[in-house]
């Protein structure tokens, strides 16, 4: 499907209230739109959902898949698009069984223009039967970067993309991220077998965002900083990152105690449902301050967050720059500081050697597994809840765990079915803990020096801006005023 620049512009005004395209934009739809896969790197905030959306108005037929990472991230995408008249729906686990089953009748019948699922959701075989062959006109794969091995973010259901892409009869693909080098760009396009696809990268840097960073010789230095940081009441909104759930915790009741603003905490071990009620509080200006480990912001469009302040170095330039990036969405001035202790490191270090199951526990698993029972159609089920505590691994760990024998080619996981895990053991292959762990090794020696690389940001004496920008491989040299602490100091 083709469509002219008169026609684009009439549909961005008409559809979606826009006057015009911003750079990179109108270069991704006509790539899209001539069939041509795509890869999309915009900074955070810059409109790559609309290189999606807006083909989907242009086709009547068809229908556009996007694959997303978070459920909140999936809901305000759908409401934003039924405001503006466009049937969308998004289908997840917080959904009752019947509402999934309607979701599927009504995508089978080509009555949604985009339909939004997690990566997981790709291996629901009643979800790849209600899209036939040919119902797909686009595969948009949001958050690109949790399919790299060697992002950030890496999730490996992304992994099974490209076997659902098939099935579908290969439709066009565009896979959009933020944050992306060279490196993890072209880990991108091979996991999903698009090798040759476009590249549309309009660049990374945020003019309005003022880089600084803060020495602090020890965590009382570091607390006096982080209040004298903080905004007045009724400032605008900040994020406070933190490394740890514990630390999350801490810092929000001081803040509110000592400050007297709304604080409030949020990390992976809240319940959902609290977890979206702070969300909401912090969106709805209720909470000025939120606290936060990394399991906050993917997908958070909130546009007015003045500051974004780091209380823990983050692993690396990616997962720093996604996160700073959730400042100054409105295009104003906003702050993004990191405090910073030598010390800091040894906390990364420690998820870094960490982050996997251990041999002896890795072949624990493989033998569980092993023994799970093999039903009719010669595939097996094991509970997860079982195989924690008969393995004695957390649940991301178990997770890791089953993604390295995956990887390894010894299992091939074929999704959930409730809390069982569904898989077949490969035939005549051969577990082989030691290569598995060399393979454990070589990604840790790629983090730590993702680390080091943040090290160097948070210790140079010269232009921040450039330093990140140098590392995203991004050449602009365009001046900008305020820059940066470094530059400020002239």
């Amino acid at each position: 499907m083709t469509a002219s620049p008169e026609l684009l512009l009439q549909t961005l005004r008409e559809r979606f209230q826009l006057r015009h395209f911003r750079d990179g934009q109108l270069e991704t739809l006509d790539a899209v739109l001539d069939g041509r896969h795509t890869l999309l790197v915009m900074p955070t905030g810059s409109g790559k959902s609309l290189c999606y959306q807006l083909p989907a108005v242009l086709d009547n037929e068809g229908v556009v898949l996007v694959i997303s990472p978070l459920i909140a991230l999936m809901q305000d995408q759908v409401r934003a698009l039924e405001r503006r008249g466009i049937a969308a729906a998004a289908l997840h686990s917080l959904r009752s069984a019947e509402e999934q089953a309607t979701i599927l009748r009504r995508m089978a019948t080509g009555l949604y223009r985009l339909v939004y699922v997690a990566p997981e959701r790709l291996r629901s075989a009643a979800f790849t039967q209600a899209l036939p062959v040919g119902r797909v006109q686009m595969l948009a794969v949001d958050e690109a970067h949790c399919i790299s091995q060697w992002g950030h973010d890496f999730r490996p259901a992304y992994l099974e993309i490209h076997k659902t892409w098939e099935a579908l009869g290969q439709p066009t693909v565009l896979a959009t991220t933020a944050t992306a080098t060279p490196l993890v760009q072209d880990d991108i396009l091979r996991q999903l077998h698009i090798e040759g696809a476009a590249r549309v990268v309009t660049g990374f840097n945020r003019p309005n965002l003022f880089f600084e960073v803060r020495h602090a010789p020890d965590e009382d230095a570091k607390l006096e900083q982080l209040l004298a940081a903080l905004p007045a009441e009724n400032a605008g909104s900040t994020i406070v990152y933190a490394g740890t759930k514990r630390a999350a915790e801490e810092l929000a009741d001081i803040i509110g105690e000592v400050k007297g603003l709304a604080a409030a905490y949020y990390h992976g071990g809240v319940e959902p449902e609290v977890r979206r009620r702070v969300q909401a509080r912090f969106m709805q200006n209720r909470v000025q301050v939120l606290v936060a480990t990394n399991a906050f912001g993917l997908g958070v469009d909130k546009a007015d967050v003045r500051a974004v302040i780091h209380w823990d170095i983050p692993g690396s330039p990616e997962a720093y720059y996604q996160e700073a990036g959730r400042a100054g969405r409105d295009g104003k001035p906003a702050r993004c500081l990191l405090l910073y202790t030598a010390a800091d490191r040894a906390l990364q270090e420690w998820f870094i050697n960490n982050d996997a199951p251990d041999a002896d526990r890795l072949a624990r698993l493989h033998e569980a597994l092993g023994r799970a029972g093999v039903g009719r159609d010669g595939r097996r089920t094991a509970g997860e809840a079982e195989l924690r505590r008969r393995v004695g691994l957390s649940d991301i760990k178990l997770r890791v765990g089953i993604s390295l024998l995956q990887g390894a080619g010894v299992l091939d996981d074929q999704g959930r079915d409730g809390g069982d895990l569904v898989f077949t053991l490969a035939e005549g292959v051969p577990f082989e803990a030691e290569a598995i762990m060399a393979r454990v090794e070589r990604f840790r020696a790629h983090k730590r020096a993702l680390l080091d690389e943040m090290i160097r940001y948070a210790e140079t004496e010269g232009c921040r801006r450039r330093v990140l920008l140098g590392y995203f491989g991004d050449p602009d040299g365009a001046p900008v005023v305020p820059c940066c602490d470094n530059c400020a100091k002239g």
